[in-house]
């Protein structure tokens, strides 16, 4: 079924049965995000590319099947970090790189048949790109992602819904998102969303 494409079911808590892609595709996903962040220079850790999936999925539209809650550095789902070590891991399609998790010496045989998911994500990664937004170093994207998940939340684009929104999600040292990010780079952030039509997807 990976080789293939195909979709495998997954149960929601609701018992709703939906369309996830397999994790050998999830894992090609990945592989466009690393390919084309470190064509540009930015960062590429475990949790830039969890933020990068994020964006894929509530602002690009691929659907991955993903369930983003509110997390100490940003929108995250567990399952992310499960597939990403099953890559790091004995299948060596990544590998790290100090901070920076980037292709592994086996990660032709991840691509050795190419998804339309995979190439969905590549040309999304490439939009991106032109947005200047994978040169992003982690925190800028971890900003982004996490407004991005606020508008989607509020379901609004004022910067007081939003700065609300994070004065409730905790991070890792104590602060809210709130406290962790300034009103002037969340307004700049916010501005950079809706300039770039970002936002569309996510009201």
């Amino acid at each position: 079924k990976a080789f293939a494409g195909e979709l495998l079911k997954e149960n929601k808590k609701s018992e709703i049965k939906i369309d996830v892609p397999s994790p050998y595709i999830r894992n090609q996903v990945f592989a466009a995000i690393i390919e084309q962040v470190g064509k540009d220079g930015g960062s590429s850790s475990e949790v830039a590319v969890a933020k990068y999936s994020h964006l894929l999925q509530e602002v690009c539209g691929i659907p991955l099947g993903y369930e983003f809650a509110t997390h100490q550095f940003g929108p995250f789902d567990g399952k992310i970090k499960q597939l990403m070590y099953s890559g790091l891991g004995k299948n060596k399609w990544f590998r790290k790189n100090g901070a920076n998790i980037v292709q592994g010496s086996n990660v032709s045989a991840l691509l050795s048949k190419k998804s339309n998911l995979y190439k969905e994500a590549q040309s999304a990664m490439a939009e991106l790109a032109k947005l200047g937004i994978t040169k992003l170093d982690a925190t800028k994207v971890e900003l982004l992602s996490t407004i991005c998940h606020s508008i989607k939340k509020t379901k609004s684009t004022a910067i007081d819904a939003v700065r609300d929104f994070m004065s409730t999600w905790q991070t890792n040292d104590n602060k809210t998102k709130a406290q962790k990010f300034s009103k002037d780079e969340t307004q700049r952030c916010l501005d950079f969303i809706l300039k770039n039509d970002l936002h569309k997807k996510l009201l």
